[in-house]
């Protein structure tokens, strides 16, 4: 099963996570999210990463948005602050081509 959906595309610098390494970007997602973070609680397939920074697209199942883009801290503990790990949300594919997609590859080919 694709953790993304077959019709978005990704451009750079988002490339596809190999689906061998999806579980630990999910785990550390998990271990990061405390409570108080809007994402919490929440299962999140991971599909995608930028490859100038630390932002993980993952797809979130059971949730009002199908997709967030978390800047995961790579700390290895629950971080005390809710702000952290940083996310946007997107609403749908439409959404995130619009709000992330398009406008990352603008700015890393700036």
């Amino acid at each position: 099963m694709s953790t993304m959906n077959d019709s978005l595309q990704l451009l750079t610098p988002w490339e596809a996570i190999d689906p061998a390494d999806c579980e630990r970007f999910e785990d550390e997602c998990a271990v990061e999210i405390g409570k108080g973070h809007p994402l919490y609680g929440v299962p999140v397939r991971a599909g995608a990463r930028r490859v100038d920074c630390d932002d993980v697209l993952f797809r979130l199942l059971r949730y009002l948005c199908e997709y967030a883009v978390v800047r995961l801290t790579w700390s290895g503990h629950e971080e005390s602050d809710p702000r952290w790990p940083g996310c946007e949300l997107y609403a749908d594919d439409a959404d995130l081509m619009e709000q992330c997609i398009r406008p990352t590859q603008q700015e890393y080919e700036g």
